[in-house]
This record gives structure tokens, C-alpha cells and sequence, in this order.
């Protein structure tokens, strides 16, 4: 190969890397979003474009970083060959970026740049970032001016012409035409360059103080500390200018979004508009970039570190002004702006961050920039010019964003819940931090990269995000939990799972109805102790949470109770003469001293109602304070309906679903109720739905014919959102799913209407199941409690990993009853106790459930 393309391809493969990362990630990470077309078109392309116009001013800046122009200048070719060259190879390096951004768009689906439109807006404002790049590199000569400049008078073009309100060609044709202009420029100034750059010097602030003069008396001034500080200001004396230009920018665009002259006639203009505040995420990029990296170019970095100022002081120096520059002040700089254009009426789009002058917002770009300015002033210290700086934050961010992302989902994908992403979050924080500034400082002692300095940080920072991933799922897991015994003793057993008791929970209403016909009622209630620290007036991990239910002896009057049912509010029961009682009023289950700290209340009488004495069996429907009530002529009754009365069911009559008279038994799992019929006939009985053929058994309620069920006698029904289960009279266990795949793409789903009943292992002793949040648990007829993780992922009980065998859930074998709560599953010992088996992935909470259950009551303690 020609060694001046091979130089060339050298010379722009960082850049090159760094822009097809971008151009490639972009679309893969704006996928993970759940409305991409919700999201700015700009706000995608920004970091895109970033990562183009870096590969451009690689061509020729990196000559000038590295100071290598002049002998590029006296090679024997002539100029219009070595130009053509290093245009030619950006362009192809350019046009393969280009191809890969569609390619990524279309096959992540993107809405915005898998069109004619979008691809050809994208190879314009490609044209733009060329030549912008070109002239502005070599009129300059220094990379963080021709950097600043590239970037804010194409964005100051598209202000003025978004201002006068140009149409689409009229901005098409100015920019294509300023393109040319540029190219030529560029074309031109290379041609007729010398060996020195432009006679109006570096880019710096003028000064303001003049010098001393020569009458005036020179004394020495020893102040290390301030000289270091002055050194930095001038440094950073170009971001400081871009700054101020951008800040000027985009008080244009909230005048232009103000005025909108034909912005709702040009989507691509209108979104550029409202997403100007992405552009800022780039000050603290570049701010921080340059740094270290530019005290290495110049090379001053040999003599700071032999000033006699340590190494430390100097180092804590430029972080100060990294962060502080890069992070606060653009932070602040971009929050006044955008609250200016809120006062006034014309917003724009940051992520979802809304920015006004009350304040909010502010705390979240805050973080976010320092975070972004932490990340660039490290790369800063492991290389040597602007753009290697830039390249290697942009990477790392990318890097980083791209596991985090990964590791919010891992999850689901693999059926197993490592972490929860709060605790993630606060692992990896202070990690990452300590970290990067450790290996900062380490790499600020060191004159120049080298291969061994790289593989220390790549080894470090791998094995730091193998230890967070180590801690963090040690801890969700609740490690310390294996140092002691998971359970508490059991007292002697009172009750058998011969004869099971049955255990009813509905939002905190828990009862339990013996097999000697005695009931027992209470309202137990979660006082969730003193948090550790409160996230959106929400407290989380809570220390000394205990159960607590209302004082003395619960049983009802009577030991002939044969059906109860409760929901929410009010409970129903039946005694064995075939009478109905209920409650007497509508009784919450606490009082609420605080936000989240109850007095539990006794739950409501039972009273008569009515003078039938002919009901066999009541559950509850699904509505929110309905009754589903059979009598022993067949005839099926609701009692309620989805909205609720003042005192409850004690003030609504019972009424008959339909004519028939051959209904035999109900059984209800959660929202889902089912009827058989003499002839074995299984129904389904659900809310009405649109377009509904099924005949209604009122105006809410409709019955579906459930063939699945047909013939089958069950012990015990749960579900959870599309998933059933249940247990038959011999011990099976089986289930099936409502919903199914209807092609490959991601949420391409459907309703079945009648579904396939799977039955789950070969077992044949189960007695009950239940579910509640992500878990289903079963109980055996040994007194031993089996457990299954669920998870949304699973769309059908085809799945092996529902097959599978089930974890062991607890140590005791004195198990006689369970039912689900809202978020937990309650089970009940032969002693009498309640035990709750809490679920925190319903709820806030930085732990995995805890495999030690929690004592809520016992039903025999008066």
C-alpha cells in the first residue's frame, strides 16, 4: 500500500474508531427506549455527529498536535497530490461511517434515518462537518479553536436561517453552499500555507492588566498556588470563548423556537430546535479533554512536574478546574438558558429533564455533566492531544453506558435477577469515582502513554466492575443471611394439612376459617420501621419493620362457619344452615399515623343479611368489592359491582348472573373466576372487553366457555397476569398461558382463547398454590413449601425454565395453608403462626426477598 494512504489511515484510525462506535451505538442504544419516535432526532445524531467532526479534524490537526505538518509540507509530492490524498481516504473514512449509521438505523428500526429524507439530511450535514473541519483546522492551527469554531457557525447558519423562516431547499442550498465555500477556502489556505501558522496567534482572552513597565520597581512574588490557578484560566481560555458562543447560540434558538417561523413545516428543523441543549453535553467533553492532554502536547508537562509544587496539589488543581468548568459551569450556563426559554414559553428537550428557574433539573444536568467531565479528565491523563482525549472519553462513556444498560436488563434475559439497579447504582458511584481519580493521579505522574500504562487502567477498571458485580449481587442476595439459621423455631403443631385449614388475604383483611368450622379475622399491617433514607418521599430499607394486627381474640362467635371471602374492605361469609353474613360497614385496615407508619383497626362485625337459608359457596369476583355467590338450587348470584358504596355490600342486593339452574361449584384465582356446570361444562367469568360475543351475565360481567377446565376437578387456583396454575384432586400440578408469540420482533404477542393445559413435573403430592410478585409457591402434602421464579419473559409454559425442578422454600415440614397477598405469599404452620414470605421487587427496596420469613401472627393468642 502507498505509504501516504497507509500514514493517512494511522492517522485517522482513532477518530475513525471512535466515530463508527458512535454511529453504531447510537441507534442501538436509542432502541432500548420504549417510543424512539418520542425522542429528537438531534438528540440522537449529536453524539454521532461529534464523533464525525473528531475524525475530521484528524486529518490535518493531528499534523499540527504532533507537529509533523512542516515535514508533511517538505516531502517530495507535490501539494495537490498529498491533498487529494488526505481528502480522499477522510471521505471514504467519512462515507463508511455514513453507511454504517443507516445500516445500524435500519436494523434496529429506526423511524428517523431508515427514510430517503433522513439519509439525505445526514449526508448534508456530513458535507458540512467535512469542510467546516478543513478550513477551520488549518486557518487555526489549533485544534480546540478549530474544534470550537467548526461547531457553532454551522449551528450559528442554522439559527439565522431557522430565524428568518427559509424554507427546506433555501436551507439545503445554503448549506450545500457554504460547503463549497469551505472546501475551496481549505483548498486554498493548504496551497498557499507556510511554515508558520496564521499571524493572528493562539486563540486566547486579551489581558487585562498591563505590564509592569520598566520604571516600575520588580520585586519577586511567590504565590504557587495562584500562578497554577492563572496557568489553567489561560488554558482553558478557548472552552471558555466556545462557551460563551454557545451560550449566545442558544438564547437564538429559544428566540427562534419563540418565533417559530414554519418550524412544525420541517420535523428535522423543529426537533434540532427543541434538542439545542444536547449540544451542550459536549463543553464538559471538551473542557475536560484537553486538561492533561494539552500540557502534553505543549509539552510543559516535563517542567510542572519538576516545579516545587507536589504533584498532588498540582493534580487536585486541574480536577478542580475539569469539573468545575466542564461539569457546574456549563450545567449552570445550559440550566439559565433553557429556564429563560421555559419563562418565555419555549422549552426545549433535554432527556426528559425538566429545567426551569424553581430549581428543577438543575441537580440532574449537574450530575450528569460532572459525571461526563470526570470520565474526559481521565482519558486526558492517558493521552497526548485533543483528540485522542475526546476519542477515549468518548469510548469509556460509551463503554460504561452500554454495561450499565446491559446490566438494568440482564435480569430478565437469563431469568435471573442479579441486582436490583438502585443498589447497582450505589455500589458503583463511589467505585467508579475513587477509581478514575486514582488511576487519574496515577497516570498525571507519568510523562507519556505507554502500552504498560494502558493495560494497568484496563485491568483495573475491569477487575473494579468485576468486584461491583461481585458485591452488588452478594448483597442483593442477602449474603449475611447464610452466617444463621433461616428460620425461627416452630411451636407444637395444632393443625394438620390432613385436614388443611383455608387461609384467605385481601390487602391486608386476613382470615382464617378451620376445618371445625371456627373463623378467625384480623387486619394484619406492615409498619415498615425507620427508613435509612427517603427517595422521592418514598422510604426505603427500613430497619426494625415488624407485622401488626389489632389486639385480642379474633375468632367470631360460632363454630359453623363452612365459606368465607373477603375484598379489600368488606368480607362475606356463609354459615353451614346456609345463612349470609357480612360486613356490617366498609372498615379500612389502619390508621395512618404517618406516611407509612399504621395502627392496624379490627375489622368489621359480621352481620345477617337477609333470610335465605339456601347459599352453598361465596368467593370473591373481579371487581373491586363484588361477590360471587352460589346457592344449593344451582342458581349463580353477584353481589356488588366494580365501584363501591358508602358502608359497602351491606347496602347492595344480591342478583342472579343468569336463568340457569345447574351450576355446581366456583372457584376464584385472583382476578380469574370459574363455574362448572352438571354437565362438566367449564365457564370463565371476567369483565366485559370491547366487541365481547360471549353472552353477558349483566352489564359488567360476561361469561367465556373455558374448555381446558372441562371435566376437572381442582384443589387450588392461582394466577399471575397471563399464567395459571392449579392443583387437581390428585395432586398434579398444571397450568397454562393466555398469551403466545406471534413472530420475532420484540412484543409481537396475542390472546388465546383457548389455551393448552401443561402439566408441571411428575409430582403428584402438591395440595394448594399460590402467586404473588415474580413467584409462584406450592404446597406439598409432606408440610414443605416449593418455590418458582416468574418473570414476564415467559410466554408460554413450553418454556424448560418453568419445567424446571422448583427451589425449596424454608426448612420446615409443618406447613398446612398458603395464600397470596399483593405482594408476598402468607403461609400458615401447624402452631397457628402467620408467616409472610415477602416479594420486594413489588415494592421499593434494595435487597432480593428475604429467604427467612417474617412472623405476623398467631391466630390462637388472644
Amino acid at each position: 500500500m502507498n505509504p501516504l494512504i497507509t500514514k493517512e489511515i494511522r492517522l485517522l484510525l482513532p477518530g475513525y474508531i471512535t466515530a463508527l462506535l458512535l454511529a453504531v451505538f447510537s441507534a442501538w442504544l436509542s432502541s432500548w427506549e420504549a417510543s424512539v419516535e418520542d425522542i429528537p432526532i438531534a438528540m440522537i445524531l449529536a453524539p454521532l455527529l461529534v464523533g464525525t467532526l473528531l475524525l475530521a479534524l484528524s486529518s490535518f490537526g493531528r499534523e499540527f498536535g504532533m507537529s509533523t505538518f512542516s515535514l508533511l509540507m517538505s516531502q517530495p509530492l507535490t501539494r495537490s497530490r498529498i491533498w487529494w490524498t488526505k481528502v480522499t481516504v477522510l471521505a471514504l473514512a467519512m462515507a463508511t461511517i455514513f453507511g454504517a449509521c443507516i445500516l445500524s438505523s435500519i436494523f434496529w428500526q429506526h423511524t428517523h434515518l431508515d427514510e430517503i429524507g433522513g439519509a439525505l439530511n445526514l449526508a448534508i450535514a456530513f458535507l458540512v462537518i467535512l469542510s467546516s473541519a478543513l478550513w477551520t483546522t488549518l486557518f487555526f492551527r489549533q485544534i480546540i479553536a478549530a474544534l470550537w469554531f467548526a461547531l457553532l457557525i454551522p449551528m450559528a447558519i442554522w439559527t439565522a436561517m431557522s430565524w428568518f423562516g427559509a424554507s427546506t431547499i433555501t436551507t439545503i442550498i445554503t448549506f450545500l453552499s457554504y460547503s463549497m465555500v469551505s472546501l475551496w477556502w481549505a483548498w486554498y489556505q493548504f496551497h498557499r500555507t507556510q511554515e508558520v501558522a496564521w499571524t493572528g496567534g493562539n486563540m486566547a482572552l486579551p489581558e487585562w492588566k498591563a505590564a509592569n513597565t520598566a520604571s516600575e520597581p520588580v520585586g519577586r512574588s511567590y504565590h504557587p498556588i495562584g500562578a497554577l490557578f492563572l496557568k489553567e484560566l489561560k488554558l482553558h481560555q478557548v472552552a471558555l470563548m466556545g462557551m460563551a458562543g454557545l451560550f449566545i447560540l442558544h438564547l437564538g434558538a429559544i428566540a427562534v423556537r419563540k418565533v417559530a417561523h414554519n418550524a412544525s413545516d420541517y420535523s428535522l428543523l423543529k426537533g434540532t430546535l427543541e434538542s439545542f441543549p444536547a449540544f451542550w453535553i459536549l463543553v464538559p467533553l471538551l473542557t475536560a479533554s484537553l486538561t492533561v492532554a494539552d500540557e502534553r502536547r505543549l509539552g510543559t508537562m516535563e517542567g510542572n512536574l519538576c516545579l516545587p509544587v507536589s504533584t498532588r496539589v498540582q493534580f487536585s488543581i486541574k480536577l478542580f478546574f475539569a469539573l468545575v468548568l466542564g461539569g457546574l459551569l456549563s450545567a449552570l450556563l445550559l440550566w439559565i438558558a433553557e429556564a429563560i426559554g421555559v419563562l418565555v414559553g419555549a422549552g426545549g428537550w433535554f432527556g426528559g429533564i425538566s429545567l426551569s428557574f424553581h430549581g428543577s433539573g438543575l441537580g440532574s444536568i449537574c450530575i450528569l455533566f460532572v459525571a461526563v467531565a470526570l470520565i474526559s479528565f481521565y482519558a486526558s491523563t492517558l493521552t497526548r492531544n485533543l483528540i485522542q482525549a475526546v476519542a477515549a472519553a468518548a469510548i469509556t462513556i460509551l463503554v460504561l453506558g452500554s454495561i450499565f444498560r446491559f446490566a438494568a436488563a440482564l435480569p430478565y434475559p437469563l431469568g435471573l435477577r442479579l441486582w436490583d439497579d438502585l443498589l447497582l447504582i450505589l455500589i458503583a458511584t463511589p467505585t467508579l469515582i475513587i477509581v478514575l481519580i486514582w488511576l487519574a493521579h496515577t497516570n498525571f505522574q507519568h510523562l507519556a502513554e505507554a502500552r504498560r500504562l494502558w493495560s494497568r487502567n484496563l485491568c483495573t477498571l475491569f477487575l473494579s466492575m468485576l468486584g461491583i458485580a461481585t458485591v452488588t449481587t452478594a448483597l442483593y442476595h442477602r449474603a449475611w443471611e447464610y452466617l444463621g439459621p433461616l428460620e425461627r423455631a416452630h411451636g407444637p403443631a395444632l393443625l394438620s394439612i390432613s385436614q388443611p385449614p383455608i387461609l384467605d388475604t385481601a390487602f391486608y383483611g386476613t382470615s382464617v376459617l378451620l376445618p371445625d368450622g371456627r373463623l378467625w379475622r384480623d387486619h394484619i399491617v406492615y409498619d415498615p420501621g425507620r427508613p435509612l433514607f427517603m427517595i422521592k418521599d418514598t422510604p426505603w430499607f427500613g430497619l426494625g419493620g415488624q407485622w401488626l394486627g389489632s389486639k385480642g381474640d379474633r375468632f367470631l362467635n360460632g363454630s359453623n362457619w363452612m365459606a368465607q371471602a373477603s375484598r379489600y374492605w368488606v368480607s362475606a361469609a356463609i354459615q353451614s344452615n346456609g345463612t349470609l353474613w357480612v360486613s356490617e360497614r366498609r372498615s379500612p385496615a389502619a390508621e395512618w399515623k404517618t406516611n407509612y407508619h399504621p395502627s392496624p383497626l379490627p375489622p368489621a362485625d359480621l352481620v345477617r343479611f337477609g333470610d335465605d337459608t339456601n347459599w352453598k359457596d361465596v368467593v370473591h369476583g373481579p371487581g373491586h368489592e363484588d361477590m360471587v355467590l352460589l346457592k344449593t338450587d344451582g342458581t349463580l348470584w353477584r353481589w356488588g359491582n366494580n365501584g363501591s358504596t358508602k358502608k359497602g355490600l351491606i347496602e347492595v342486593t344480591p342478583h342472579q348472573l343468569d336463568s340457569d339452574s345447574d351450576w355446581t361449584h366456583i372457584l376464584s384465582a385472583g382476578s380469574d373466576l370459574f363455574a362448572w356446570k352438571k354437565s362438566g361444562e367449564a365457564w370463565k367469568i371476567t369483565n366485559v372487553r370491547p366487541n365481547t360475543p360471549e353472552p353477558l351475565l349483566d352489564h359488567e360481567l360476561v361469561a367465556v366457555r373455558w374448555k381446558v377446565f372441562d371435566n376437572m376437578e381442582w384443589r387450588s387456583l392461582a394466577n399471575y397476569q397471563f399464567l395459571q396454575f392449579a392443583v387437581r384432586n390428585d395432586g398434579t400440578l398444571w397450568g397454562y398461558t393466555t398469551i403466545g408469540k406471534t413472530g420475532r420482533k420484540r412484543n409481537s404477542i396475542t390472546l388465546i382463547s383457548q389455551p393448552k393445559l401443561v402439566k408441571i413435573g411428575e409430582v403428584s403430592d402438591w395440595v394448594s398454590v399460590a402467586t404473588s410478585y415474580e413467584m409462584m409457591v406450592a404446597l406439598k402434602s409432606d408440610g414443605s413449601l416449593w418455590k418458582w421464579d416468574l418473570h414476564t419473559s415467559l410466554l408460554d409454559l413450553d418454556n424448560p425454565h418453568i419445567l424446571e425442578l422448583p427451589a425449596r422454600l424454608g426448612s420446615h415440614h409443618d406447613w398446612v395453608a398458603l395464600a397470596a397477598s399483593h405482594s408476598s405469599i402468607v403461609t400458615l404452620a401447624a402452631d397457628g403462626t402467620l408467616w409472610d414470605w415477602w416479594n420486594t421487587g413489588s415494592s421499593p427496596s434494595l435487597f432480593a426477598p428475604s429467604r427467612k420469613p417474617t412472623r405476623m401472627a398467631n391466630i390462637f393468642d388472644q
